[in-house]
């Protein structure tokens, strides 16, 4: 029997808007009919894109009686652990934006039993991430070295950067929070670190209050491995080298391809950036069925967000 979704946002900006591009196009898929209210910080027009398929504006001050299926936490960082915790009693599951919070100092004291709660991980869900996962033991891997590096004024086309929450460390802002992707996937592929270490600051002339470099240490395990994030690179680099007992594999998550540079052996991966942000909205439904585990819960993304710290 097809289901009838009930679904709130809670922030439609650029990546709200992706997701519901998305989760829009996933339910359609499996045939599935919803409805969309959407909970804003103060009262505006619907946006137009989304204006015959959202029912109900509200603000986080108006009082919501709804029993939802989803929720989806998508504001800025700052304002999720009061979102969690507002909304968690209104709805059957919550999925949240990375990070969990803007701070480790936060724990959330009164979790619903019933809420499913799953941080976004979407780079798990890439297809050369899944081939290093399933085709490459951790065992045999030695040392690794990943590095994403961008330019943060060319992130989001026709809008001030420094108006930006990534601008402004206040709202959660800054590299090692929103390249929070890196450490995540690493403890994905080879387990949370047995000791960590953080340097970041803001090195460059861009506008912002928040950290601009970030670069960690981390023992896991047996493998040293070295992470580099940035909003200073003027062309872009998301790749991930690992330093095996017998080859040396370099994956770039940018052109997906992955290369063994002994063996010579070469992978070519043909991948949008929704089709992964998709597989891991289906991977959520699934969670919600009881078909799939919760692979990155609160308290797995809570060790994540500490680590951002360089504390474990």
């Amino acid at each position: 029997m097809n289901k009838k979704w009930k679904i709130a946002f809670c922030g439609l900006g650029s990546i709200g808007s992706r997701h519901l591009r998305n989760i829009m196009q996933v339910l359609e898929e499996r045939e599935d009919t919803y409805l969309v209210d959407w909970i804003a910080n103060t009262a505006r027009p619907t946006p137009k894109e989304f204006k015959d398929v959202i029912r109900n504006c509200y603000t986080y001050e108006d009082t919501i009686d709804s029993d939802y299926d989803i929720i989806f936490v998508t504001n800025p960082t700052y304002m999720h652990f009061k979102t969690i915790k507002k909304y968690q009693w209104n709805t059957k599951s919550l999925f949240i934006e990375k990070p969990l919070y803007s701070d480790d100092s936060k724990t959330i004291e009164k979790i619903n039993p019933e809420c499913i709660y799953y941080i976004a991980c979407p780079i798990r869900y890439k297809k050369v991430i899944q081939f290093v996962k399933n085709n490459i033991n951790p065992e045999n891997v030695l040392s690794a070295i990943a590095v994403c590096s961008s330019y943060l004024p060319e992130w989001r086309k026709g809008t001030d950067y420094r108006k930006g929450y990534s601008a402004l460390k206040s709202m959660g802002g800054g590299v090692s929070l929103d390249l929070i992707h890196e450490l995540d996937y690493i403890f994905y592929l080879f387990g949370m670190p047995n000791e960590i270490y953080n340097i970041r600051g803001h090195v460059s002339t861009l506008e912002i209050d928040s950290d601009d470099v970030s670069v960690y240490i981390a023992r896991l395990n047996k493998a040293i491995v070295q992470v580099y994030v940035d909003y200073i690179g003027k062309s872009d680099i998301r790749n991930l080298t690992l330093f095996c007992k017998e080859d040396t594999v370099e994956i770039d998550l940018l052109k997906n391809k992955i290369k063994y540079l002994r063996a010579g052996k070469s992978f070519d991966f043909d991948e949008q950036r929704d089709d992964f942000q998709m597989n891991e909205l289906r991977y959520f439904l699934d969670i919600f069925e009881n078909k799939k585990e919760n692979i990155n819960d609160m308290c797995r993304a809570y060790q994540t967000l500490k680590a951002t710290f360089g504390r474990i």
